[in-house]
């Protein structure tokens, strides 16, 4: 009978801490979804300069795009200062298509390597290679970007034709081959680590004519 308690007591020790430990586990996911679901950033485009180009053939029109991060949820974040590499591009006829995501012009960048993308493969992160945006406050910087425009040939149809349009930019914001998680939970007390890719809101532009006019 001793014996039976001794098992009966070491089985209830093992699952009040089993239990104890699941409980902790549950308890820190929540924490952190909760701080990733009350972290909110929004990004949107502006053009500071504009200009229509040909190069190796093809029409282009090229913008010097400027990128604003603003935290529109209620914690601090911490942003990569240098979050400009631009891996997508998005382009709708009107806001209803773009809710939508039914794209006109969808056109993603491909690397060889990850130098080429920006990631910083020998280096780990530092607190100072980040920006603090408090609720309400915003960060820019500026990206030269472009769009291949419809040439009058076959083989370009799928290109954008004069008109109005709407564009979205995908933007990659961690470029280090470590885990952001790791520095998340160190800097935790000093703001939401972003390391989310992010898709801009539609901003509005218009393809000329090729004589320039609207």
């Amino acid at each position: 009978m001793k014996t039976f308690l001794i098992a009966l007591c070491s089985c209830l020790s093992i699952a009040v801490a089993n239990a104890q430990t699941h409980s902790g586990n549950r308890a820190e996911n929540l924490r952190v979804a909760d701080q990733s679901t009350r972290a909110r950033l929004r990004l949107t485009t502006s053009v500071t300069k504009e200009r229509y180009s040909l190069e190796a053939g093809s029409a282009f029109l090229r913008w010097t795009l400027v990128l604003t991060y603003t935290n529109v949820g209620p914690r601090p974040i911490l942003l990569d200062k240098t979050s400009s590499f631009i891996y997508r591009a998005m382009v709708s006829r009107n806001l209803k298509s773009a809710s939508a995501k039914k794209y006109e012009y969808d056109h993603s960048s491909f690397y060889a390597d990850f130098r080429a993308a920006g990631v910083r493969t020998e280096s780990a992160p530092e607190e100072a290679a980040f920006v603090k945006l408090n609720p309400g406050e915003s960060y820019s910087l500026e990206k030269d970007f472009g769009v291949q425009l419809y040439d009058g040939t076959k083989d370009n149809e799928d290109l954008l034709r004069t008109g109005n349009h709407f564009l979205q930019v995908g933007v990659m914001t961690w470029y280090y081959l470590y885990p952001a998680d790791t520095y998340r939970e160190q800097w935790r007390d000093k703001g939401y680590l972003w390391s989310q890719n992010m898709t801009s809101m539609p901003m509005p532009f218009l393809v000329k004519k090729p004589d320039g006019k609207n």
